[in-house]
């Protein structure tokens, strides 16, 4: 065994810090229950977080992917909202 092959096997390898989440498929839909389930586990979630220790901590790269998903959460609540709003379309009736 050579110097520098001893020298590799006696570094340990360090595990990746974990980056933002995997992509999401747009395609993939879910169920209303897991949407309630989801909302609810996350009601008043920003009162459990230390705001000066995230701000100290979190990676530039983390903080974007945390303003990404907030931003399409507004955009989803308003337009949610927006549909909320609408009359229902009457169903239409068919002669048998």
């Amino acid at each position: 065994m050579d110097a520098q092959t001893k020298e590799q096997k006696g570094k340990k390898k360090r595990a990746k810090k974990p980056t933002a989440a995997a992509p999401v498929v747009p395609d993939a839909r879910y169920a209303v229950r897991a949407f309630v389930l989801t909302w609810t586990e996350l009601d008043s979630w920003w009162l459990h977080y230390d705001l000066d220790e995230l701000a100290a901590q979190l990676t530039d790269e983390q903080a974007e992917a945390f303003y990404a998903t907030a931003e399409g959460t507004r955009q989803f609540a308003t337009d949610l909202h927006a549909a909320r709003q609408q009359e229902p379309e009457a169903p239409r009736l068919r002669a048998l």
